[in-house]
């Protein structure tokens, strides 16, 4: 009991000066394991908002093609091309066929959009009436149907005679949806001189007795990447998936069939983005660590200082070096973890509740927090056991620095960093994206 009794007496008689230690090592275990928790998903959600939010156009690539007779073999080989270029690269990809032609709506012609798209269901709501069930039937969207005058109910006749009867009106969720291509008429309901689309089934631009009536009767493959996959650890993989893609389309030997989209320019500017954001990140990082060095530096030589003529008492006693630099380095270890227990727990909830509030997704572990913690823990521990070596070699000046003094001076450079490296990491948060 007697050298647990000691090591407490020891600590009390330094104890303001412990507790600094104990203090500075939390500030920098926060801010670190905020800095280093918040790196992922920061920039995880910046490149992911930075490809989003480019357009459709720009977010998106689309494969074109006429729609071949063999409709389904076309479609099946344009997926397991599209498959073997994105290998690992998760996507879906929205198929649909467009064309336009002339109806005839109370006597009076017009020209429209015909869409066969099976998905808008999941996209769009019914503004009117019901979907479509049958060749024979229509929905149309709300601002085609204002722009012809119809409503659920009226008849559309094709130049071959068949009628299509508008069962219902409907209105995209999001017209600027990437799954759309910036198609103008999906929220304006015309594109050029034909209003629509009115959403038909398959057969009515396959099954047609007059291959004159309709124009441009194309098929697309929109391929819209997985929101998982645009961050930057993703971003190259997606690079290289599109030049395959791209190569693929071309070897295949369908002349007709072409690539469209700015996604791989996207993707390339995302990524140069999130480089130099990566950098960014790392200077606070840095910062908050050189000058939390320098300050546990301080304070740990101000505690060895202090006990230097009880370091010369022990030794004439006969306590050896190593077994003083070992108490030191467990009072050392002791304190620093406290603070970084303190420090790591803080982040954490600081990272679990502070990110979900800038639209960012939290993670879900607490790893780098932890991590982070036990490193600086055992970093102050070993910094401190160093200074006190130095210091048992050192002759005894008869003099100890002041305690407070030394506090003081060593919190003031720990405190501007901490400020800079916050006011920086605010404004980076406040941004949404690098």
């Amino acid at each position: 009991m007697a050298r647990p009794a000691f090591a407490g007496r020891r600590a009390r008689s330094r104890s303001g000066q412990l507790a600094a230690f104990g203090a500075v090592v939390m500030l920098v275990s926060a801010a670190l394991a905020v800095l280093g928790g918040a790196v992922s998903p920061v920039l995880e959600s910046g490149s992911r908002t930075l490809v989003q939010q480019s357009g459709a156009a720009a977010a998106t690539l689309r494969i074109i093609a006429p729609l071949a007779s063999d409709a389904v073999s076309q479609d099946a080989a344009v997926r397991e091309l599209t498959a073997t270029a994105l290998r690992d690269v998760a996507a879906d990809v929205v198929r649909s066929v467009s064309a336009s032609t002339s109806v005839t709506v109370d006597g009076a012609e017009a020209r429209v959009l015909l869409l066969v798209d099976p998905g808008v269901t999941e996209a769009a709501d019914l503004v009117a009436g019901a979907w479509p069930s049958g060749a024979a039937e229509t929905a149309v969207t709300d601002a085609a149907a204002a722009r012809l005058g119809i409503a659920p109910g009226a008849v559309l006749t094709l130049p071959d005679g068949r009628e299509l009867t508008v069962t219902g009106v409907w209105h995209p969720r999001d017209a600027a949806a990437a799954r759309w291509f910036d198609d103008p008429s999906i929220g304006s309901g015309a594109a050029g001189d034909a209003a629509g689309p009115l959403l038909v089934d398959a057969s009515v631009l396959t099954d047609r007795s007059d291959a004159t009536m309709l124009r441009d009767v194309m098929a697309h493959w929109s391929i819209i990447p997985a929101a998982d996959g645009l961050g930057p650890a993703g971003l190259p993989a997606l690079a290289d998936a599109i030049a395959r893609l791209d190569t693929e389309l071309r070897r295949s030997g369908g002349g007709s069939a072409s690539l469209t989209g700015d996604l791989a320019a996207t993707v390339a500017r995302a990524t140069e983005v999130s480089a130099v954001a990566a950098g960014v990140l790392g200077l606070p990082l840095v910062l908050v660590a050189l000058a939390g060095a320098i300050v546990l530096g301080l304070i740990a030589r101000a505690i060895a200082a202090g006990r230097g003529p009880e370091f010369v008492l022990l030794r004439a006693r006969g306590a050896s070096a190593r077994a003083l630099t070992g108490a030191a380095a467990r009072e050392s270890l002791a304190v620093a973890a406290l603070g970084a227990a303190a420090g790591g727990g803080a982040a954490v909830g600081v990272l679990r509740l502070g990110l979900p509030l800038l639209g960012i997704r939290a993670e879900e572990g607490v790893l780098v927090p932890v991590l982070v913690a036990a490193g600086v823990a055992v970093a102050a521990a070993v910094l401190a056991t160093i200074v006190t070596v130095v210091e048992l070699r050192a002759p005894v000046t008869g003099r100890a620095e002041s305690g407070r003094a030394a506090v003081l001076a060593a919190l003031g450079p720990l405190l501007l960093v901490l400020v800079s490296a916050g006011l920086a990491l605010a404004q980076f948060l406040s941004l949404g994206s690098p």
